[in-house]
C-alpha cells in the first residue's frame, strides 16, 4: 500500500523549481531576497567572503556589509532584491558565488 504521505523533499525542489521558473519570467520573487541578504550580512562567513572578494574592511558588522552588498549590486535599497528581477538575478549570482567559495574552503 502506498504511503499516504508524498515525498515531501520531492515536493519541495519541486516547488522551489516552479517558484523560480515564475521568478524568471517576470513574476514574483521565489523567495523574499532582501530577507536573505540581511541574514547574509550578520554571518561571519559571508562577511570574510566580502572581504576576500568584494574588499570589504574587516573588521566589519552587518550594517557594514550591507552597505558593501548594495554597493556590488547596484542598488539603495535592499528592497529592490525583491522587485527588480535584474537585482535579483545579481544577488542569487552573488550567493552561488558565496556557497562556491565556502565549499573551497
Amino acid at each position: 500500500m502506498p504511503s499516504p504521505w508524498p515525498n515531501r523533499p520531492t515536493e519541495r525542489a519541486e516547488c522551489q523549481r516552479l517558484r523560480q521558473a515564475i521568478e524568471n519570467k517576470g513574476g514574483r520573487p521565489a523567495k523574499n531576497y532582501a530577507a536573505e541578504c540581511a541574514m547574509k550580512c550578520a554571518e561571519t562567513t559571508f562577511q570574510r567572503f566580502m572581504a576576500e572578494r568584494h574588499d570589504l574592511n574587516l573588521p566589519t558588522d552587518n550594517k557594514k556589509t550591507a552597505t558593501r552588498v548594495k554597493s556590488v549590486l547596484a542598488l539603495t535599497s535592499r528592497k529592490q532584491l525583491n522587485e527588480d528581477a535584474e537585482a535579483a538575478v545579481r544577488w542569487r549570482k552573488m550567493v552561488k558565488d558565496f556557497d562556491d567559495w565556502r565549499r573551497r574552503r
